[in-house]
Order: structure tokens, then C-alpha cells, then sequence
């Protein structure tokens, strides 16, 4: 089966990002013998989980090293992974940094993404510390705003050079109508053109960079945990996941209601699953804040409208929290028997 298209991707972003441009164009040119990718098997050291958390070299090197013997290691997704986001977040700063394209950041969600598919769980508070920079880190690939703004520039430059050939050269207008606008649109379709050249498209569309952020935010969500030693903390984590994900939805990186609900959906089931496993041993007044919460505030994650006749997730909520606070008044009846 040939190479998947997301690590040619890899290769041909990642390991040509510039370090000088001389090194770039050899690192393209570049035509290694083929080599069996290394499995690492999991180690026995106490320091390998330290060793992970180097950040990556960024040049074509130190970017295969970390490929081959970090991102490879059974202990990676296993271990560090789902508890530390810092190589994805490296590699998502280079690229706002040295202005790399949509497939560049496609290629870098879709490595951690099906890396993380071999996670069992996620940290729910290293999942926040991505969503809390990913409208920074990627916001500007997702901007209306930078097509309305080289359109503006180039009704500008037409404009400028109509009202200046008709101030210069009027009198050829009267004298020869015809050849005075043949010359003109040619002038104009060259500035099109020109500035199409200075202004190179993306080739990736939004809508496909779209598609794969989705992926990872899912992929995400869908294996988080909580530390239930802290469990208001716990429910502030899910208040604040909800307001990332809202944020991603303000910043057009998410723009389809359905799918934004969607998320919400999968981050409040894995928090029943949470209550349900913990429910037992936890406090009554953090049930009661929770209910209050439900009631009282105007919770990102419960706001948008659900479909008839179908459980709302405010109720979906308030079922679970109820489930979980009558196993623990049993569990507490039993310890008095």
C-alpha cells in the first residue's frame, strides 16, 4: 500500500520548513533509500517519559529523529500523549510562524490525531491547554476577512488607474472610443493578473482543513478523563472545555451549528461516564452546585437548541447527577447498616 498522503505531506512541509535556504533546497532534493519504520517497543527505563517531553528539533533531522524514536514509541500514545500536547503545539507555532500553508497544518492534526487513536484516555486538562491556543494558532487560515481584504486592494489599484487614464488621455476616449477601451481592459486584466501572482491561493480550502479539526477535536473529547481527587475542578474543566469550543466557533474554525453541538454532545457523555464511575464516593454539595449550575447559569455547553423529542443535555446532565447522587446516599446507608 503506498505512502498515505498526509506523511508525504509530513515530509514535504515538516522536514522542508526553513532553516536557510540553501539547507531547504537540498533537504527537497534530497532522495534517501527507503527504511523500514522502527516500532519502538516499550521501554524499561525510568527516564523515558522525561526524554519525551524534549521539545522536537525543528529541521529535517531532528524531525526524523523524532518520528523514528519518539512519535513511534509504543509508550508515546500510551503515556505522554494523551497527558502532553507540547509537540503538537511546536509544531502548530512554526507553522503560524514561518507562514505555512493549509496542508501543513492538515498534516500536523492528522499525525497527532490518529496517534492519539491508540490512546485510552486524555487528560481533559492537556486537551484545554491546545483548545485554548487554537484560535491563535489557527484562526488565520479560517478568515474571511483576507479575501475581502486583496479584493478591496485590487478594486482599489482599478479604480486608481481608471480615474488616471481618463485624466490623462481623455481626449484620446473622444477622439477613439474603441481602441482607448481595448487598451485599457487589457491594462486591467494584466493588474488582475498580477496581483493573483503576488497573492498566491491556498490550494487547500478552508472547508478541508475544517473537515480534519473536527477529527482531532472528536478523536479528543471522546477519551477524556478527570481526576476525580479535585471533582469541582472537574466540572469548571467541562465549563471550560465548552467555552474552547465555543471560542472555535466565534473564530469560524467551526462554523456548522450541528457540528459544534455535536462536540458538546461527545464532551457531556464522557462526563456522565465520569460521574457514573466516580458517582458513588462523591460529596452531595457537589451534586447540588452542579444542579444549580443547570439551572441557574447560562452554561456555553447547554445553550443551543436540541431536536424535538429527543433528550436535552441539560437533562441528560441532571439524569446522570441524579443516578450518581442516589448511589451514593445508598453506598452511604449501607456504611451505617
Amino acid at each position: 500500500m503506498k505512502r498515505s498522503r498526509f506523511i508525504k505531506a509530513i515530509f514535504a512541509s515538516l522536514l522542508a520548513l526553513p532553516i536557510h535556504a540553501k539547507d531547504e533546497k537540498q533537504a527537497i532534493r534530497r532522495s534517501p533509500k527507503k527504511e523500514t519504520t522502527p516500532v519502538v517497543p516499550i521501554s524499561t527505563e525510568a527516564n523515558t517519559l522525561a526524554s519525551f517531553a524534549q521539545p522536537v528539533t525543528l529541521n529535517p533531522a531532528g524531525i526524523k529523529k523524532f518520528l523514528r524514536h519518539t512519535y513511534n514509541h509504543q509508550d508515546y500514545a500510551l503515556e505522554f500523549l494523551p497527558n502532553n500536547f507540547s509537540h503538537m503545539l511546536q509544531f502548530l507555532r512554526r507553522g503560524k510562524e514561518s507562514h505555512q500553508k493549509r496542508a501543513y497544518v492538515q498534516s500536523v492534526f492528522r499525525l497527532f490525531s490518529n496517534k492519539l487513536k491508540s490512546s485510552s484516555y486524555v487528560n481533559a486538562y492537556a486537551l484545554s491547554t491546545v483548545l485554548d491556543e487554537l484560535p491563535t494558532l489557527i484562526g488565520d487560515y479560517f478568515a474571511k476577512e483576507e479575501s475581502k481584504k486583496n479584493m478591496a486592494a485590487m478594486q482599489l489599484h482599478v479604480n486608481e488607474m481608471l480615474y488616471s487614464r481618463f485624466l490623462s488621455q481623455f481626449k484620446s476616449f473622444k477622439d477613439n472610443p474603441v481602441d482607448f477601451l481595448d487598451s485599457l481592459s487589457r491594462d486591467i486584466v494584466v493588474t488582475i493578473d498580477h496581483h493573483e501572482v503576488q497573492q498566491p491561493s491556498d490550494s487547500m480550502t478552508p472547508e478541508e482543513l475544517r473537515k480534519v479539526t473536527l477529527m482531532f477535536l472528536e478523536v479528543g473529547l471522546s477519551r477524556l478523563i478527570w481526576n476525580p481527587a479535585d471533582i469541582d475542578a472537574t466540572w469548571r474543566s467541562v465549563k471550560h472545555l465548552a467555552n474552547d469550543l465555543g471560542a472555535l466557533y466565534e473564530h469560524d474554525i467551526i462554523v456548522d451549528q450541528e457540528d459544534l453541538n455535536d462536540l458538546f454532545r461527545t464532551l457531556l457523555e464522557r462526563y456522565c461516564l465520569f460521574i457514573d464511575l466516580v458517582g458513588e464516593d462523591l460529596p452531595f454539595e457537589f451534586f447540588e452546585r452542579v444542579k444549580k449550575d443547570v439551572k441557574d447559569e447560562s452554561l456555553v455547553l447547554l445553550d443551543l437548541e436540541e431536536e424535538e423529542d429527543i433528550e436535552s443535555k441539560s437533562e441528560r446532565l441532571i439524569r446522570s447527577i441524579t443516578h450518581a447522587q442516589q448511589k451514593a446516599i445508598y453506598k452511604k446507608k449501607k456504611a451505617k447498616a
